[in-house]
């Protein structure tokens, strides 16, 4: 069996979870669930940390293309879900933008090349 990335990890909590949640109350559900194996002395802060990588709030150089989350103003954290958000989750659904990814476009065009959805602003 493959290992699950802690972002993948990440989008299953928030997803079963139905709301948005802290960085630290995502820690508690993957330590509640035996989802992850963490080998630091920081833990929330490597949650916290993969969050921020992929939110589409972060722009900066360092930050992952592959976006899967949402930051809130009260700092909370939600999974992007498709058609009603600023991007989609690449990996899952497969969306291409005319630059080849994801890059907040008006139109993603699909792989089998039909137009999915308008990416909300």
């Amino acid at each position: 069996m493959a290992r699950k990335t802690l972002a993948t990890v990440i989008v299953e909590v928030l997803t079963a979870h139905g709301a948005p949640m802290t960085a630290a109350e995502v820690y508690t559900s993957i330590i509640n669930g035996s989802l992850f194996v963490f080998n630091s002395k920081d833990p929330v802060g490597i949650v916290r940390s993969a969050l921020s990588r992929h939110s589409v709030e972060n722009q900066h150089s360092c930050a992952s293309k592959n976006k899967y989350f949402n930051q809130s103003s009260d700092g909370r954290y939600r999974v992007l879900r498709q058609g009603n958000v600023d991007c989609c989750m690449l990996k899952i659904h497969g969306c291409r933008g005319p630059r080849g990814l994801c890059e907040r476009s008006e139109y993603h065009q699909r792989k089998d090349g039909r137009k999915s959805h308008t990416v909300q602003r």
